[in-house]
């Protein structure tokens, strides 16, 4: 079994060698394994660092981003060019054990093909705890798939859970928020985080607010259906109110000329104002869905292949001919294994 290891990496420079040592000792030895760092252009010697494991080693791969494009797209390059039966995901900073590696393919062997490591911190009431805690809590209320609280980017997935994921072509990706829209057999296993060994961490508040905002726009698109909810309970009472003003014309004597006409011209004119915007909304949510372009659905297994497998000229599309292929969908709208 080939075990494809992808590790992102930015001003790794102090810790790349000693990931290195670490992955080779544990890896079990029926087993065999490559692994991918991600230069998500760092600025110290990290790339260098990574030619010299590649000239001693040739199961060590990289790929080196011309510019930063971000954690998240590092990762997603790092699972485009695995060719492994697995492929598990750690951070370069070794915050991620890596002997919690076989504890994963263990989990694997025992029929689950998406293991996701959770973090057990200890409750510190710190800024970037209290915000963490509020994020989750607010993308689990707003999105109809819940993100486990603790979640991270250290787990392990089957090639065919891997080769789902990469069809969601979404360019703000959020990883953890598509995990749990997979399907397919899942488990959490608790750990604890190591500290970091070199270097500072580099993702500041402005990163952490950008991948929260991804996060929310990637899982969900309630918030544009809550303001179609409130545009048409606004309209409503604009409209009770309309009721009200043409009855106090009507009844009372007390209004002022011109009050009653200047007052209907502003509450239709209001109330249709938020009907547009609701239906604008509903309207931007399907392009959103549809901007995605995720599986229609997605198989464990079949019995039949679809009426368009013709078209692959007798080959599977994912018969290892052309991993990298453009669309790798059967034909039908859906993901088949």
């Amino acid at each position: 079994m080939l075990i494809s290891i992808v590790v992102p990496c930015h001003n790794e420079e102090e810790n790349i060698e000693i990931l290195y040592s670490r992955i080779c000792n544990i890896i079990p030895g029926n087993s065999d394994f490559e692994i991918i760092y991600v230069n998500d252009a760092s600025t110290d010697g990290t790339i260098r660092k990574l030619r010299e494991l590649r000239s001693r080693d040739s199961r060590v791969h990289f790929l080196d981003f011309s510019r930063s494009f971000g954690h998240q797209i590092a990762l997603r390059a790092g699972i485009d060019y695995a060719s492994g039966d697995v492929v598990v995901m750690l951070d370069g900073d070794l915050q991620h054990p890596p002997e919690l590696i076989p504890t994963m393919l263990a989990s694997f062997n025992e029929g689950n093909e998406i293991v996701n490591m959770i973090r057990e911190d200890k409750p510190a009431f710190t800024a970037k705890y209290i915000t963490s805690f509020l994020f989750y809590r607010l993308l689990n209320l707003l999105s109809p798939t819940q993100v486990t609280e603790g979640g991270s980017d250290f787990r392990l997935m089957s090639r065919r859970a891997a080769d789902t994921l990469r069809r969601s072509r979404e360019r703000d990706i959020f990883i953890r928020g598509i995990i749990p829209t997979l399907g397919f057999q899942q488990v959490n296993i608790p750990y604890e985080p190591s500290e970091r060994l070199h270097g500072t961490s580099t993702y500041n508040p402005k990163k952490m607010l950008h991948l929260a905002r991804a996060g929310v726009l990637s899982t969900t698109v309630r918030p544009l259906r809550v303001s179609t909810v409130i545009g048409i309970m606004f309209s409503f009472v604009l409209l009770a109110y309309l009721v009200f003003v043409l009855a106090a014309s009507i009844f009372s004597t007390e209004t002022a000329p011109g009050w009653s006409s200047l007052m209907t011209v502003v509450l239709l004119t209001s109330a249709l104002n938020f009907l547009a915007l609701g239906v604008m909304g509903e309207y931007i949510a399907k392009l959103v869905e549809e901007s995605r372009e995720r599986p229609l659905y997605i198989l464990k297994d079949r019995t039949k292949h679809s009426g368009t497998d013709h078209l692959h000229s007798g080959k599977h599309p994912y018969s290892g001919t052309d991993q990298h292929a453009p669309d790798d969908r059967d034909g039908s709208g859906g993901f088949a294994p």
